[in-house]
């Protein structure tokens, strides 16, 4: 896997360089705000347990199979347009999707609080469904807890081929995925 060495400021900065966009979903019942563009997820790599044991699940792991809701099997946990909006995710993280922000200091300072050095660069230009909580509360008046977080919950799931990346923001090492499948670059 091809890898570089990146300053903070230019992973930073791919949110504003890649023109995010806001669109509003269809759904009349659940109105919510889509986002596209480029977000930050810190996961520290153990996605599941066995025999209620952490297993470590690593960036080669994600580049293969992306990341999925934990309760994507159960159809009482799938969301699809019609039943999410911002005020459905409010407080319910696990439950509504992955989580991702489209601003990297916080994705640094989250990273901080939970001891994780990993930071995944996801391209959402492409994804059906992602959902601004922030911006849906702006916009509707729904209440969300932290404000700085800058929250995008995607549903279900995120495809391999939309991670651009893994950063470790100690080594600020960039490993690109070799599975990516989009526009994003760096200069």
């Amino acid at each position: 896997m091809e890898t570089k060495t990146v300053p903070p400021a230019v992973i930073a900065d791919l949110p504003s360089k890649y023109w995010a966009r806001w669109i509003p979903s269809e759904s009349r019942q659940n109105p919510a705000m889509l986002y596209k563009g480029v977000v930050f997820r810190v996961d520290n790599g153990f996605s599941e347990e066995q025999n209620g044991v952490k297993v470590f699940q690593g960036m080669e792991y994600f580049f293969q199979h992306g990341f999925t809701q934990q309760y994507i099997n159960e159809s009482h946990y799938r969301l699809d347009f019609d039943t999410v909006s911002g005020r459905s995710m409010f407080g319910k993280t696990l439950k509504a999707g992955i989580s991702t922000t489209y601003d990297y200091n916080y994705a640094e300072y989250f990273g901080f609080l939970h001891k994780v050095t990993s930071i995944y660069i996801i391209d959402l230009f492409e994804h059906p469904f992602s959902i601004d909580i922030n911006y849906s509360s702006r916009a509707y008046g729904y209440r969300v807890r932290l404000p700085m977080q800058c929250e995008v919950n995607v549903p279900n799931s995120v495809d391999r081929s939309l991670i651009f990346g893994h950063y470790n923001k100690q080594s600020h090492l960039l490993t690109f995925n070799p599975n990516y499948d989009g526009v994003t670059e760096l200069d």
